[in-house]
């Protein structure tokens, strides 16, 4: 992504996530420069309303997994989006949820941050 740039345009100096993206491989991770702990991703999710059936939404979760397995589609996320795609079923995203929620909640709340 950097020779895509240019030198004078755009100069990444820092990846967020715990490893280095293929296209950034020069552009250290916060772990790398020192902050052990910090690591933020870009994660996206489906919801259902409270008391959707069980069988709804494990029907929805096979039918979005088998989209984003299609090798098309995994491609232009992993090409265009620098995505790695988990595919977790709906109790693993469930405690992904909970445990983004705590995170994010005490740094509002620490930082008093308000919409």
């Amino acid at each position: 992504m950097t020779a895509q740039l240019g030198p004078n345009l755009l100069r990444p100096i820092l990846q967020l996530g715990r490893e280095r993206l293929p296209l950034l491989q020069d552009a250290q991770t916060a772990i790398e420069a020192g902050f052990p702990d910090f690591e933020t991703l870009a994660w996206w999710g489906i919801f259902a309303p409270k008391g959707t059936p069980a069988d709804i939404i494990a029907s929805m979760a096979t039918s979005v997994r088998e989209i984003l397995s299609e090798p098309a589609v995994a491609a232009q996320l992993r090409d265009t989006q620098q995505m790695t795609l988990l595919l977790a079923g709906a109790e693993e995203f469930a405690s992904f949820f909970a445990k983004q929620v705590s995170i994010w909640g005490q740094v509002v709340r620490e930082n008093n941050i308000r919409a």
